[in-house]
């Protein structure tokens, strides 16, 4: 329903976004038709909103016609939607003038937790209705139709951040701080240009300036955990980590670091937590998957090192019910396979994973030649294997690299030896003098 312009408690609405562009990305040409209809109902010009069912071409729009405000749906399995809100932010550059919002079918605090980490205004879920896209929009855009003076330094600080001139932010942001209280965003955002300057000290200076302030605030407890971790202050690091687990949903993108932190100062029984954290989110999307697996696999892998592959088997299993197909995350899990020397379930599990996700095939060959080569105790193991993937078509410079460098030494198999050579020559002629010296 669209705002009464005669009403006047609605004319600061309607005159923000006056003039104001947008860019409605969904595959759903309905959903796309009920936000245009919610858009122009609250100020903006028919004529000023873009639509696309493409993120890809949704990228190109941002960058071409710089819309203030986007809105963009999540493909579960693709989080580029997320790459959009950053680059909405920098062709927008003034938050006051402009937003972005996330439209997903997902609804849990995991995903809610994006809005801490990206550059998002709001996170709207189905079912898409007038009244409720209406009511998500006008809520989020009321601080910037009417800014309190704290809130206007905060965006101008950050629209010099996007402009990448930190000395002129910094400026904004230490003018900020001397407001008053409510200031602990602005000492994050210090924290972080003195992070960019390398002066780890003085970033955590300010990270606990911020925390006097408001020692909830998320963006301190989140920056100084990363900066104490990198630091190697781990229980410091575990400190804030708790506090941000108390006081906010687990973001996904840093289970990676929470479990890396419970394992270097050895709260071992987190992992265990998180393990049950994780069977209790529902509707978990591809980039959740992705952050999880990659935690499980961390944890998995430390306690391989540990010789303690009882205990960290159940883990990697778990980490790979999570990989969601990510070809990087399966290859880390099953190299802990080998390192544990299960070098026979690590293959065994690569290949059906492989298949399950429909990994190309010459990929998982070549992977599957480098864990024979690594870890079989018979080098002619790696000969065979090679030859073998070689003459089913398998023929990158890396392969036959590592099965000639295999053969270096061995009297035996020079017929063989001389047919890769020959191989390796034509499939790289530029390279037949370093092929060459093999025959030697």
């Amino acid at each position: 329903m669209a705002l009464d312009k005669n009403d006047k408690k609605h004319q600061p609405i309607l005159e923000y976004f006056q003039g104001k562009k947008a860019l409605v990305v969904h595959p759903s040409s309905s959903i796309r038709m009920t936000i245009r209809k919610v858009l122009t109902g609250i100020g903006i010009s028919n004529n000023d909103i873009t639509q696309t069912d493409s993120l890809k071409e949704a990228t190109k729009i941002v960058v071409d016609e710089r819309p203030n405000f986007v809105f963009s749906f999540m493909n579960s399995e693709d989080e580029s939607c997320l790459e959009l809100s950053e680059l909405s932010a920098k062709s927008c550059p003034n938050r006051l003038r402009g937003g972005f919002f996330l439209l997903t079918s997902e609804n849990s605090s995991s995903i809610s937790s994006l809005m801490y980490d990206y550059e998002i205004d709001a996170i709207i879920t189905q079912p898409y209705t007038n009244k409720s896209l209406e009511s998500a929009i006008l809520n989020s855009i009321e601080p910037k139709v009417k800014p309190t003076p704290a809130f206007t330094i905060l965006c101008n600080g950050k629209e010099q951040l996007f402009l990448n001139d930190e000395d002129k932010a910094y400026d904004i942001f230490t003018e900020a701080t001397m407001i008053g209280k409510g200031v602990a965003t602005a000492f994050y955002y210090l924290a972080r240009i003195e992070s960019l300057r390398n002066n780890a000290d003085d970033a955590i200076s300010f990270i606990a300036d911020g925390l006097k302030d408001n020692p909830k605030n998320y963006y301190c407890l989140s920056f100084g955990t990363t900066l104490l971790f990198d630091q190697k202050r781990y229980v410091e690091a575990y400190d804030y980590a708790q506090k941000l687990l108390e006081n906010y949903p687990l973001s996904p993108m840093r289970i990676p670091e929470l479990i890396r932190l419970s394992i270097a100062t050895q709260n071992f029984e987190d992992i265990v937590g998180f393990g049950e954290l994780f069977k209790e989110l529902e509707n978990l999307g591809g980039t959740v998957k992705r952050y999880i697996s990659a935690g499980l696999a961390t944890c998995g892998r430390y306690l391989v090192k540990k010789d303690d592959f009882e205990s960290a088997s159940p883990i990697l299993k778990e980490a790979l019910s999570y990989s969601n197909g990510k070809v990087m995350i399966l290859e880390n899990i099953v190299w802990s396979y080998c390192l544990a020397g299960e070098l026979l379930q690590g293959r065994a599990v690569y290949q059906k994973m492989c298949e399950v996700f429909k990994i190309d095939e010459n990929r998982m060959k070549e992977y599957d030649l480098r864990m024979v080569n690594e870890f079989s105790n018979d080098i002619t193991e790696t000969i065979l294997l090679g030859a073998k993937i070689i003459g089913e078509g398998v023929s990158s410079f890396s392969v036959f690299k590592l099965v000639l460098n295999s053969m270096i030494g061995l009297d035996r198999k020079e017929e063989l030896r001389e047919d890769i050579i020959h191989t390796a020559i034509k499939k790289f002629p530029e390279s037949k003098d370093e092929f060459l010296k093999y025959l030697n």
